[in-house]
């Protein structure tokens, strides 16, 4: 995100305006939906502060495009920041299988929610899968976990009419 001094951020070299760019601030940095066969790979990273994500989820049903490095200040109380500061998603669709799979990998890089004895700095895994048997009839499971406990385990039955 580049931003200059007019109040029209533009950028440009004319007789009425001039545009200066004193300084560039990296806030992190995204890798998104590399395909790996039938598994798609997506990765953020920030590199001076957390993760957010949209208020009332759970980071079992969401993949690293599903967060934001820095919501603008004005939209601030619309996320929620996470203890995470870098995430690793692999997500497998069912459009080719009936089956639905995602995983989830969560660090915590300035160790704030990990101790000493963490790998890697992983402070949360998470994975939730979908299998549907028909087309009313579907069942998934899911699990939370920190390297200390296990957070949350998920099973759902859904039957559509």
């Amino acid at each position: 995100d580049l931003t200059t001094p007019a109040a029209n951020n533009e950028l440009g070299n004319n007789s009425t305006t001039t545009s200066l760019i004193d300084g560039l601030q990296i806030k992190g940095f995204g890798i998104t939906d590399v395909s790996l066969g039938h598994v798609t790979f997506s990765s953020l990273t920030a590199l001076d502060g957390n993760l957010y994500r949209a208020p009332n989820t759970y980071d079992m049903d969401l993949r690293a495009g599903d967060y934001i490095l820095e919501p603008p200040q004005e939209y601030i109380t619309l996320f929620d920041e996470t203890p995470y500061d870098q995430v690793f998603s692999l997500y497998k669709s069912g459009e080719d299988f009936n089956l639905t799979f995602g995983g989830d990998f969560y660090f915590d890089m300035s160790s704030d929610e990990t101790d000493a004895n963490a790998l890697f700095d992983t402070a949360l895994i998470t994975a939730d899968g979908r299998y549907r048997l028909s087309d009313q009839f579907s069942m998934g499971a899911g699990f939370s976990i920190k390297p200390d406990k296990v957070e949350r385990i998920r099973l759902s039955f859904d039957y559509a009419f």
